[in-house]
């Protein structure tokens, strides 16, 4: 019974595969196609395409087109010029390496999934491991009022920085001020509050303050940037730290994949590559440009005639 059960379920699964899935003339397109089409994907991937009528409409194109050449291919590539001739032959030597280093890559793929539990465990070890990929960078959350010289004569802008300090001073609340006397566009959104600022990415001034000399909760004097002036509270520092193996366990086993792909491609190509690579010296002087003797010569004395004329310029200007 069990056995009977298999075989007809087997049958409708090759049933479902063999449905037409769309026409254009003689050709036609099946699901099974459609599925063959995308080899390479994972299954994530194909459930996207599958839900998607654009995509599937893409790949019934991208299925159809080969089969129309095949059957015009021979009359277009009549006129084809000597080199239009060979390029294609050569198309046509990659095409079954290329597959086959698909093939190679897909089921290296498979494998590395299938053991989920080892792929885990390596990247578990990676992470133990690791120094400097998986950690954040220290990093300071501040927030700051800041005055645009763009937008304000010299002198009212240092009426308005007074003004926000003296208001500071008189126990004004930070993010009140910041409200009242910040240009930056963004503050009525984000109260002036910027977060995750690390040392390489800051201004080198803004760099100092904020981790050689603010301390938590305190306030800078005007700090001058190549953006304008600022007045500073920092609010949090972050330590250097590690990532957690949850947050980074996926990008890990993502790249340990990538590169169990790349070494199946290349194992491939070594398994098929014999003999003794060896070079034709006269075939490779007929590629290889001709190089002029004499040209270090030359481009010294372009240098030299260069530096003449400059002088020369620098001298009529002082004249």
């Amino acid at each position: 019974m069990k056995a009977l059960l298999l075989l007809f379920f087997s049958v409708l699964a090759n049933q479902a595969f063999a449905q037409t899935l769309a026409t254009r003339g003689p050709l036609k397109a099946t699901v099974e196609d459609f599925y063959t089409h995308n080899f390479m994907s994972a299954p994530a991937k194909i459930d996207a395409l599958r839900a998607s009528a654009r995509e599937i409409d893409n790949t019934i194109t991208d299925i159809l087109a080969p089969r129309a050449y095949a059957l015009k291919g021979a009359a277009m590539r009549a006129d084809y010029s000597p080199d239009e001739q060979r390029y294609f032959a050569m198309q046509l030597e990659r095409a079954p390496l290329s597959a086959a280093l698909n093939i190679a890559e897909r089921r290296a793929r498979a494998s590395f999934s299938a053991k989920e539990s080892d792929g885990t465990a390596r990247a578990r070890e990676l992470w133990l491991l690791d120094t400097k990929a998986y950690y954040i960078d220290e990093h300071v959350d501040i927030t700051q009022v800041f005055f645009d010289p763009a937008m304000h004569p010299f002198d009212e802008l240092v009426r308005r920085i007074e003004a926000a300090q003296a208001e500071l001073r008189n126990g004004a609340k930070f993010d009140d001020v910041v409200l009242k006397y910040s240009d930056d566009k963004q503050a009525k959104e984000n109260k002036g509050r910027l977060t995750g600022i690390n040392f390489a990415g800051a201004d080198a001034r803004m760099g100092a303050l904020l981790f050689k000399q603010l301390k938590e909760g305190e306030v800078s004097t005007p700090t001058v940037t190549r953006a304008g002036l600022h007045l500073i509270r920092l609010d949090k520092k972050h330590p250097r730290a590690k990532r957690s193996f949850e947050e980074v366990r996926m990008t890990i086993v993502s790249d340990l994949l990538e590169q169990a792909a790349k070494e199946a491609r290349l194992s491939l190509l070594d398994s098929i590559t014999e003999g003794t690579l060896t070079i034709n010296e006269e075939g490779l002087k007929t590629l290889m440009p001709v190089v002029d003797p004499k040209l270090g010569e030359k481009m010294r004395d372009i240098s030299r005639l260069q530096n003449q004329a400059q002088s020369e310029k620098g001298q009529g200007t002082k004249n």
